[in-house]
């Protein structure tokens, strides 16, 4: 059950549940905006190229997934796909330190 179809069932407005909708959308883009712009960071910091189309397509295969991530199991999948990211970013970090090379 999403926040706009507890609206309209509790105030019976067709109207504020497509408003509570539209903030809700409109209120995630940033926040998607963010999680796609990190990914971009990390996909840089790891030497691949960040610019052109070739350094924008994992970030359309990123968002490709995200939408239908969000699609399929609504406005709770950005925060689930930002847990998999900062769990990718750790291990990334952990790869990349001096301390995990030494230990090879």
């Amino acid at each position: 059950m999403t926040a706009a179809d507890y609206v309209r069932d509790r105030f019976d407005s067709r109207f504020l549940a497509l408003a509570v909708a539209m903030t809700g959308i409109v209120a995630t883009l940033p926040y998607i905006a963010v999680q796609l712009i990190g990914m971009e960071m990390v996909i840089g910091g790891l030497g691949f190229p960040a610019g052109g189309f070739v350094g924008h397509l994992p970030l359309i295969i990123a968002f490709i997934v995200l939408a239908a991530f969000t699609y399929t199991s609504g406005l709770r999948a950005p925060a689930l796909i930002a847990i998999v990211k900062d769990v990718l970013v750790f291990v990334v970090v952990f790869a990349a330190s001096p301390t995990a090379r030494s230990r090879s």
